[in-house]
Parts: structure tokens; C-alpha cells; sequence
């Protein structure tokens, strides 16, 4: 995916109730944020839509993994099942 894609998508599929920082995040870890330009940022917004975990917090991604993991098992022992 290009920067252009994350603005395409965010017109086609975002209610814009706000106006939009105009970054295009690529990649993240904790509150540190790269653009497709390798540009850093601090995320450190408050607001509708913020992220207050931070980008890729182990914990978050673990516990999420563990989550779908454990219910991908249920829906298949009831597909199964019927």
C-alpha cells in the first residue's frame, strides 16, 4: 500500500466529522510514528479516534492474537458441529 492508497481509502470509507492531520502512517511502535516519507512523529493527540495503546504494543497484539485464536477454535467446532 502507497500513501495514496491510506487517503483514497480514508476518503471512501471515513466520516469526516473533523479535519484529519494529513499523515499517512506507515509504520509505528509505542508513541512513535513513521510516515511513507520516514518522517517521525510523537502520537500524543487527544480526541475521538485516538489510539491510547500506542502503535503495536505487544500486550494489545498478544492478547487480540490469543483472542481470535481462541474464537476461530469455537466457530469451528460449531461449524462442525451442524
Amino acid at each position: 500500500m502507497e500513501k495514496q492508497d491510506v487517503f483514497d481509502k480514508d476518503k471512501t470509507y471515513v466520516a469526516h466529522t473533523n479535519t484529519p492531520f494529513p499523515v499517512a502512517v506507515q509504520s509505528g511502535r509505542g508513541a512513535a510514528a513513521k510516515d511513507f516519507a520516514g518522517k517521525e512523529y510523537i502520537g500524543f493527540g487527544s480526541g475521538i479516534g485516538t489510539n491510547a495503546l500506542g502503535f503495536c504494543s505487544e500486550e494489545w497484539v498478544n492478547a487480540v492474537t490469543t483472542q481470535l485464536r481462541a474464537g476461530a477454535a469455537r466457530l469451528e467446532a460449531v461449524l462442525h458441529a451442524a
